[in-house]
């Protein structure tokens, strides 16, 4: 019951978060850029306890730092928390997969991406454009990257797997799945899940 009792306070927690950051703090909208989460409601959620992929205990603040750094190589975006930037990229995928934030240092990569700034010493380019009709421009050069022992890969090989992961990130970002804030009652492995995966729950109460 205790478990219960703990994802019935923090799923709360986190709807009102979402009802909420619909609305910047200034609580006004545009319709052309993405939603700027409200900075109070931003910190509380912050302070909730998640598992990450290796099983380790973190507040909701460091994963959001670790994903932020690793996409765009600062913790903050346009004065924006890492945490209010990935609730806002979770709440305008659309208008974040536009917004140039995947970052890239390779320059025969970057020739390969049709950017022109070729002298800086990294760029940033969005997600939407790492696509070309459907299709994943890195998907054939990741696939030779890996298939390579890390010994034998070039400097283009650890670049094109450096920017596939950030792209993962952000597609993991977009999809809302990226926090596992409920324990499984009774887990022997003591395996957290994202509200995505609330039909795995074997117990069954009224909440779900």
């Amino acid at each position: 019951m205790k478990y219960i009792k703990y994802i019935k306070k923090f799923l709360v927690i986190f709807c009102c978060l979402f009802f909420t950051s619909l609305f910047s703090s200034n609580n006004t909208i545009d319709l052309h850029q993405p939603s700027v989460i409200n900075l109070e409601h931003s910190e509380n959620f912050a302070k909730l306890i998640i598992q990450d992929n290796g099983g380790r205990l973190k507040p909701v603040s460091t994963l959001c730092s670790e994903f932020i750094r690793k996409i765009y190589g600062k913790d903050r975006i346009n004065n924006q928390s890492a945490v209010q930037v990935v609730l806002s990229m979770m709440n305008d995928p659309i208008l974040w997969s536009d917004a140039e934030i995947v970052k890239v240092s390779n320059i025969e990569l970057r020739k390969l991406l049709d950017i022109k700034d070729l002298s800086s010493k990294y760029i940033r380019t969005s997600f939407n454009e790492l696509y070309r009709d459907g299709n994943y421009l890195l998907a054939n050069y990741i696939s030779t990257a890996y298939s390579k022992q890390a010994k034998d890969r070039t400097q283009f090989d650890k670049e094109v797997i450096k920017v596939d992961e950030r792209v993962n990130l952000c597609f993991l970002i977009f999809s809302a799945d990226v926090f596992r804030l409920f324990p499984v009652p009774g887990d022997q492995n003591e395996t957290w899940l994202a509200h995505s995966r609330q039909g795995e729950f074997e117990y069954k109460d009224s909440l779900f």
